[in-house]
């Protein structure tokens, strides 16, 4: 289900408290998730008969993530989840900024890291793995 605000953003989820008591986190009330306007039009326009699906693996992701990271500098949240598929793991990755004024948590984006990327993801931040 999503939400729009009176910018024409639209809420995909929230940040539920087991992630922020995974991360030792004290968010304020407001933990929703917004979808930028230009960011929903352009996925849209690249994926038209796709994009719902892709909106729905990120809202899935962000309640359901198996690890998750905070960066105190960027001020973001990085979500992972690993998918099997083909006889292989597949990580696929979403971060979400704290931006704006006021600030609110806004989806930057979604990718499947390479190898040499996990590796490189694992280096710069602290996962902690998610359990409800």
């Amino acid at each position: 289900m999503f939400f729009m605000d009176e910018n024409k953003d639209v809420k995909i989820g929230r940040v539920n408290r087991g992630v922020e008591r995974a991360l030792h986190l004290a968010l304020p009330n407001d933990v929703s998730v917004w979808m930028r306007e230009e960011t929903l039009n352009r996925m849209a326009e690249e994926l038209p008969d796709a994009y719902l699906r892709r909106i729905e693996g990120i809202q899935d992701l962000i309640k359901n993530p198996d690890f998750v990271a905070y960066d105190d500098e960027k001020d973001q949240l990085v979500y992972w989840k690993q998918f099997y598929s083909k006889k292989k793991f597949r990580p696929i990755v979403v971060v979400v900024n704290h931006e704006g004024n006021p600030k609110a948590w806004v989806f930057a984006e979604m990718y499947s890291p390479s190898e040499s990327k996990n590796a490189e993801l694992a280096s710069i931040y602290d996962f902690v793995r998610f359990t409800k």
